[in-house]
């Protein structure tokens, strides 16, 4: 007997609101999305699996596009949104796009009482995620202002920057299956590959310039500067520039075959993409991939190269956090960025990170507006939040 849920029910329509702001916020009927089962079947948006309504609204929300999954790479399914599903939720429990007036203070509220009592963060594809980061940008930073913490930090180049630090903090590697020998000492292991010490001069480049950069690439592709930034991040992650429909440069450069081919052809993303690629033929001797059927060594897919970083991304942060702790300073994390009460001595907390971790980062800081003002939520953007 099919399960058909009981729409008159205030508690039916509040998780239906639930899972349909969710997938509003995180999904696109055109874009894959990563996520955890923990995330989606989370109290504040699916509901519990085992649930015979959690399980029907994911049936009619969901497309999962991808099923990929690993546990130990911490690797998730993707999905898109199921537009038509949405459609129909939204009819049945009459979702409009009324709007209601409320002050940013009521929805930091609920936010200052998580922050008095400890933040609880949701553990996914080694990243923390919280409510909060569902919600635009501007209001987000506004909640954190009136709740305090207006001192906000984002590693520099957090994607290029980690990768080539750990490409350089590769250990030595002996092969001690074929041995050297040397008259009149004893035979030792061969030596393989040790850290990487080439000087990666586009790279670097990029390092130094990358707003210039991005700038340029956006004017000569006619795109937004946040396009050319995700593609170009996208490159150390195993993206390709493609005219393939089903790859990301495609869609973000909306189909544009002459825009793709001209940044196929361009002189700075050639040298960058070699750049590349020599920090991940030092990178993967020291990653397990297994083998392919025939025996060969298997290459180091784009879900592989993603993991790796957020790995490392998530080593900063965890030192972040420990610094934030160890000097009584009150703080929201978000991926590689951070907001805090007070503000941080940068240079003490850079050799702090780099004593644990052995990177060497740098941030970007920025004082949050602390000026309040009312702000216009709509009824689907509140319900999950102020019930």
């Amino acid at each position: 007997m099919s399960y058909t849920p009981n729409f008159t029910d205030p508690r039916t329509k509040r998780r239906v609101i639930s899972a349909i702001t969710f997938c509003k916020k995180y999904l696109r009927e055109d874009r894959e999305q990563s996520l955890g089962n923990r995330w989606i079947h989370h109290k504040d948006n699916f509901g519990n699996q085992r649930n015979e309504l959690s399980r029907y609204l994911r049936d009619q929300l969901l497309i999962c596009s991808d099923l990929r999954y690993n546990k130990d790479l911490k690797i998730s399914k993707k999905y898109i949104l199921n537009k038509k599903g949405l459609e129909l939720l939204e009819d049945i429990v009459d979702i409009t796009k009324q709007q209601h007036t409320y002050s940013v203070v009521e929805v930091a509220n609920k936010f200052q009482q998580e922050l008095d009592s400890g933040i609880e963060y949701n553990d996914s594809s080694d990243r923390k995620w919280h409510w909060l980061q569902n919600h635009p940008r501007q209001e987000k930073r506004r909640v954190l202002a009136d709740t305090g913490l207006v001192h906000n930090y984002d590693i520099i180049c957090s994607c290029p920057q980690l990768l080539h630090q750990y490409a350089q903090q590769i250990p030595e590697i002996l092969d001690p299956t074929q041995l050297v020998k040397s008259r009149g000492q004893q035979p030792r292991a061969l030596w393989r590959q040790g850290p990487m010490d080439l000087y990666l001069s586009n790279l670097r480049y990029y390092l130094v310039h990358r707003k210039s950069i991005r700038q340029q690439l956006a004017i000569e592709t006619e795109v937004d500067e946040s396009v050319i930034k995700r593609l170009i991040n996208g490159l150390f992650q195993g993206g390709q520039i493609s005219a393939y429909p089903n790859s990301r440069c495609y869609k973000e450069l909306n189909a544009d075959i002459a825009k793709i081919q001209f940044l196929q052809q361009h002189e700075f993303i050639i040298g960058l993409k070699e750049d590349i690629k020599v920090i991940w033929d030092y990178i993967k001797p020291v990653m397990y991939l297994g083998k392919k059927r025939n025996g060969t060594n298997a290459g180091i897919s784009g879900k592989q190269k993603t993991a790796l970083y957020r790995i490392l991304e998530r080593r900063v942060l965890n030192s972040v956090e420990l610094y934030l702790k160890e000097t009584n300073n009150r703080y929201y994390l978000e991926h590689d960025g951070w907001t805090t009460a007070n503000e941080i001595d940068r240079n003490s907390l850079q050799e702090f990170v780099r004593n644990q971790t052995g990177f060497d980062i740098e941030f970007d800081y920025e004082m949050l507006d602390i000026t309040k003002q009312q702000h216009t939520y709509s009824v689907v953007e509140v319900a999950n939040e102020m019930e």
